[in-house]
């Protein structure tokens, strides 16, 4: 007889996916995001067969994130925001706080990579 203590409660991907007004294919692509994001291979796995198994609070921070991707985010930042317990957890304010950080962040890079491109193109029309 199996063990159903440790089977995980939930959804299946094909329920998740309807609810989600989205492709199961687009869902398995979405959690692989999350998984590798998070690093955590079984966030979404079943302990019994492996097959990936949604909560409802999966699903709303899913339902958040692509919202976030149709305002302009980057899915898998968008994917990290919604399912990273730091962010998601916090209070408006603080979520607030935790995502100006990200975007200064993601400026000084931009920034950077910027500088990195005006040096080369100058090299290259100095020649």
């Amino acid at each position: 007889m199996k063990d159903l203590s440790r089977k995980k409660r939930g959804i299946s991907a094909a329920q998740a996916s309807e609810k989600l007004k989205i492709k199961a294919v687009t869902l398995r692509k979405y959690s692989l995001i999350v998984e590798n994001e998070l690093n955590d291979k079984l966030k979404f796995r079943n302990e019994i067969n492996k097959n990936r198994v949604y909560s409802m609070e999966d699903i709303t921070r899913f339902k958040k994130s692509i919202i976030l991707t149709k305002n302009g985010f980057v899915l898998s930042d968008a994917l990290k925001i919604g399912f990273d317990s730091q962010i998601g957890n916090k209070s408006d304010q603080q979520r607030i706080l935790c995502l100006e950080e990200r975007i200064s962040q993601l400026t000084d890079r931009i920034s950077k990579l910027e500088e990195a491109e005006n040096k080369r193109t100058q090299r290259w029309w100095k020649r």
